[in-house]
């Protein structure tokens, strides 16, 4: 296989991309401005900070370099002479001495010895670093970038993303909000004590960052009988921390009366990280709200806004969802609600969507109804045990709830042999505290089926997988009995579900990683793209740019029968420019002789405690010019499935000159996260440029389908002695487009 003459693209390997840990403030009152920090890594050279949403507007976008060793330890050295000459003269006074170490002393000298006031400033911070042993260097977080933000009146409310431009690209999204309630922090020592607590004025949004070991405090006016709710969101902001256990900033608010007498607590809310309680006021005076992490961490990193006032929050609704376009009442409950019933009008399409009028603005937290297109019935008791088991026809959708700790429901439908039956719980991942389990039975007792917890790919920000799905297939014609419970014991009204029983619904979900895609115009970026398969559909996806402007194509977009992910390319416009462009892709597949439509949803791999990947969504897929990327793209023209018979090897050829071991610069291919049992056996230059054999191992299966992409390297000889071999150093040039290949048998 030969393919066609190419100008070797080169998107830059996702290195040294600007990368983001942090936005401070977290979030701003619309109508106001404030001055954003963002903390992170390879941000230098800071062109812009783009905020998704509407009325946000960006200015003075400053990037902070961070002081360099060799210069820090010169200023140091300057310090050590003053105070040399200081001891040698004859002003040894005690105020004198006492006077080396200030602030404004150490400014003064390191500003006569020619150090700017970003170096300065550089020096005190990484001084005040190194006085507190607690606080360990963590490049990932150590640059920043500063810039204000002012917030239109008319702003859209809730979490916005912020992402940096640098000249080498565009960071991930970070959350930052936009509220409606008045905004404080306190800086400096101020708050680090009970007794100098920052003095608020209720309903306020309070935001901060806590340092290693290192305690807030706010105090604030109160009435008797006021109900103060607090609500805190530090995991919302940034939902996992790669290099923390358990993966998250763990916060603990609590509440104090003027005499240090402990009013309330939390360290949770249901199964959230971020705490949250409603206090009744014993009597009027002064409160103090303390905040800290639990394990007593900190870093830049650890950023919380909580919300406090007599404000309301929903802590809970009924049904969870309801039929498809048709409009649905429900039950609210919650603290100091202004009303306990609400309209609902789910979406035209199934699935779970959020509730903006239940949104109050205020606190920020998402409320999320489901929608279905199935019949739909609600539960009824008593229906605890066999004989008073509700019957169902199937297929339906179930609103019911755990009533009370140890309860169980039980439905009962009838079955054909052979049918096949499929039982889903959807709670958790509507913000149900329900932990599920279900069992199935037969008319006899004997159980047919049981699950505890599945694992939802699509519900990336749970940790704990707490819905059940069990499928079966009916031995015997007759009645089944499915019994839903409580795993931790626990019921109540909140405690709600929606319990789907029905044949299989073949459907899927699709994700896009990464969703910021840097490229010089014409270059190629490498994508993984993502099937989150439902109910047993295991066909092919297809999947293609939607409205794209020209010049723009997806390579390799096809995930294969069977598998749940594939690498892909997507070549940029030769046009793209310096302002992001938005990507959309749509995924198309036949499911029972009828052709689906998905969207492919922006997504980020993100690395939670060391070990655990999760697919976070983004609002936006943007194509972000780079200037570090290398030039060009690869042209290639009619392009067939290379053919990889197991156990032996199949052949490529591109039209390009190699690097043949000597030390003169030259071209390497590699592949780039292959598929388990591919490899390059060997490499070729002949007449007609590099011959690639690769080998499919004899362990692969005839079927396996998917991409190859290669990565192309450059290796230059670095400057050596006279008579010695230089070393050679890679540098990486980018991708060639996707090449599809299928293993055959022999």
């Amino acid at each position: 296989m030969t393919l066609g003459t190419p100008r070797l693209c080169a998107q830059q390997q996702q290195r040294n991309l600007p990368h983001i840990g942090y936005v401070f403030p977290a979030g701003v009152q619309r109508g106001t401005s404030c001055e954003l920090v963002i903390g992170g890594q390879f941000l230098q050279g800071a062109r812009d900070v783009i905020v998704s949403g509407s009325g946000v507007t960006v200015s003075e976008v400053n990037f902070r370099k961070p002081l360099q060793m060799k210069r820090a330890n010169e200023l140091r050295n300057f310090l050590q002479e003053a105070r040399k000459k200081l001891m040698e003269s004859k002003d040894k006074t005690p105020a004198a001495l006492a006077g080396l170490d200030t602030n404004e002393m150490i400014t003064k000298i390191l500003k006569d010895s020619g150090a700017t006031d970003e170096e300065v400033r550089g020096f005190l911070e990484q001084r005040q670093q190194r006085a507190d042993p607690k606080r360990q260097p963590n490049t990932q977080i150590a640059e920043s970038v500063t810039c204000k933000v002012e917030i239109a009146l008319d702003a859209e409310t809730g979490p916005h993303e912020v992402r940096v431009l640098a000249p080498n690209g565009a960071s991930n999204p970070v959350s930052f909000c936009v509220g409606q309630l008045p905004e404080a922090k306190v800086s400096g020592t101020l708050g680090k004590t009970f007794d100098t607590a920052g003095r608020v004025t209720l309903p306020t949004v309070l935001n901060g960052q806590i340092l290693p070991g290192a305690i807030d405090h706010y105090s604030f006016e109160a009435r008797k009988g006021a109900r103060i709710v607090v609500s805190m969101q530090a995991r919302d902001l940034i939902p996992y921390l790669a290099d923390a256990v358990p993966g998250w900033f763990q916060p603990v608010v609590v509440l104090y009366d003027s005499t240090g007498k402990e009013i309330a607590y939390a360290n949770d809310y249901r199964f959230s990280p971020d705490p949250v309680f409603c206090c009744e006021i014993p009597e009027n005076g002064v409160y103090v709200l303390e905040i800290k992490d639990a394990l007593y961490r900190g870093r830049e990193d650890f950023v919380y806004r909580v919300t406090v006032g007599e404000i309301p929050f929903v802590t809970g609704i009924f049904p969870l969802g309801g039929k498809t376009e048709a409009s649905t009442t429900v039950d609210v409950w919650g603290w100091n609600l202004p009303r306990n019933k609400a309209i609902i009008k789910p979406s035209s399409e199934d699935g779970v969507h959020p509730v903006s009028d239940l949104r109050n603005g205020v606190v920020i937290g998402e409320i999320s109804f489901a929608s279905s297109s199935l019949p739909e019935v609600t539960e009824k008791e008593p229906n605890n045990e066999p004989k008073s088991a509700q019957r169902v026809k199937l297929p339906v959708i179930v609103n019911g709830h755990i009533d009370s700790p140890g309860d169980v429901d039980v439905f009962v439908f009838s079955c054909k042999a052979g049918e096949k039956v499929v039982a889903e719980v959807v709670a958790r991942r509507l913000n149900s505290p329900l932990d599920s389990w279900l069992k199935v039975t037969d008319e006899t007792g004997f159980q047919v089926a049981f699950n505890d917890d599945m694992d939802d790919k699509g519900a990336a920000l749970l940790t704990h997988q707490a819905d059940s799905y069990l499928t079966f297939t009916a031995p015997a014609t007759g009645d089944y009995y499915i019994y839903l419970g409580n795993a931790q014991h626990k019921g109540g009204p909140e405690y709600g579900y929606r319990l789907r029983i029905s044949p299989p619904q073949p459907d899927y979900a699709l994700r896009v990683v990464p969703s910021s895609l840097n490229s010089r115009p014409g270059g190629v970026c490498a994508v993984t793209l993502y099937a989150l398969r439902k109910d047993g559909f295991s066909g092919d996806i297809n999947l293609k740019l939607k409205d794209a402007p020209e010049g723009y194509s997806l390579q390799g977009g096809c995930i294969p029968a069977g598998q749940d992910s594939v690498r892909a390319t997507l070549i940029m416009s030769p046009r793209l420019g310096d302002a992001p462009v938005s990507l959309t892709l749509e995924g198309r597949a036949t499911v029972n002789g009828k052709e689906m439509i998905h969207p492919v949803v922006p997504a980020d791999d993100m690395l939670q405690a060391f070990a655990y990947h999760h697919l976070v969504p983004a609002n936006e897929l943007l194509a972000v010019k780079s200037a570090s990327a290398s030039s060009g793209r690869s042209n290639v023209n009619n392009v067939e499935p290379l053919q990889l018979p197991v156990g032996a090897v199949g052949h490529l050829t591109f039209p390009i000159a190699v690097n043949q071991g000597s030390n003169q610069p030259g071209l390497i291919l590699e592949l780039s996260e292959p598929p388990e049992g591919i490899s390059i056996e060997r490499m070729m230059q002949t007449r007609d440029g590099v011959t690639l054999t690769v080998r499919a191992s004899s362990k692969m299966k005839p079927g396996t389908r998917g991409n190859l992409i290669f990565e192309v390297f450059t290796e230059r000889p670095l400057p050596a002695p006279a008579g010695k071999k230089p070393e050679m150093r890679r540098y990486t040039s980018g991708y060639l487009p996707a090449i599809p290949f299928a293993v055959t048998a022999r």
